[in-house]
């Protein structure tokens, strides 16, 4: 078993992690580092499926996915998620009732001119949170939803303004200042390409509101931005952290095996839209 270091990793969160042996995994250290953290990056190492699957089981259940439980994030390979399109703020399937735990990329091909995924920290959003919006939210839901039937607003990585909730579309309502399941810290919940309402305010007040809590959330000072390096692996806590990305295109390949910690979800409904 490696003797795990924990370096942070420049910004309000993150750390790069040193001593990792694949083989024989320190599952207690990673948790606890995780815990901490939010944010955990193994630098320069080639590592097979096997060995990230590995590392990403050591945080829970690997959810399996369309194609298993290894799959691809890339604009050039057929099939895979997202293509180029830009990504805006969200976090995985904040939309079901249990949205996936954690999330891990490996960098298998990067654009020459470099490419990044931005993070930041609703744990770190809520703690900082002015007293005024803190009294406001407190007793407030916020909705996430997934427009499934407006591709266009869905390819486009903007926000999902579905407008209704009819139990057609996949929706969650949880607490604008929503407990973190493991740490108990709560989260400022509200995703920019995700919640559509506060509950049970007007839409007038509700998109008001919004406006003030993406304002305070989404400032640099609770950001991270990865600048991408051949094998990085990057692993972070879904709940506490949501993530975005710009523009890609499919000039040049930018290619990430991912494995999800969590929950399987049940995506048919998206699978029945694309058909």
């Amino acid at each position: 078993m490696g003797r795990l270091a924990f370096e942070p990793i420049g910004g309000p969160f993150g750390a790069f992690v040193t001593g990792v042996d694949f083989g024989d995994l320190d599952v207690d250290g990673l948790r606890r580092g995780l815990t901490r953290h939010r944010l955990l990056c193994v630098r320069d190492r080639e590592i097979s499926d096997d060995e990230h699957v590995a590392f990403a089981s050591a945080f829970g259940h690997l959810a399996s996915e369309r194609t298993g439980v290894v799959t691809t994030v890339s604009n050039v390979v057929p099939g895979a998620a997202l293509g180029g399109d830009e990504a805006t703020w969200h976090s995985d399937y904040t939309f079901f009732p249990s949205p996936y735990e954690c999330i891990s990329l490996y960098a298998v091909e990067l654009p020459r001119g470099g490419t990044e995924t931005r993070f930041v920290d609703g744990v770190l959003a809520a703690r900082t949170l002015p007293p005024d919006l803190r009294r406001r939210v407190a007793d407030l839901q916020g909705r996430s939803v997934a427009d499934v039937a407006n591709t266009s607003t869905r390819t486009a990585g903007v926000r999902y303004l579905a407008g209704r909730c009819d139990g057609i579309d996949p929706h969650q309502e949880r607490p604008v200042l929503w407990p973190h399941p493991t740490t108990g810290e709560p989260i400022l919940a509200v995703w920019e390409q995700q919640t559509d309402a506060l509950l049970p305010l007007p839409q007038d007040e509700s998109v008001a509101l919004l406006a003030q809590l993406f304002a305070h959330l989404y400032q640099p000072a609770h950001q991270y931005v990865h600048r991408w390096q051949p094998h990085d692996l990057v692993l972070w806590d879904n709940l506490a952290l949501q993530h975005a990305r710009p523009y890609v295109g499919v000039t040049e390949p930018r290619t990430l095996r991912r494995v999800s910690v969590g929950v399987d979800q049940d995506i048919s409904i998206f699978l029945r839209m694309s058909a």
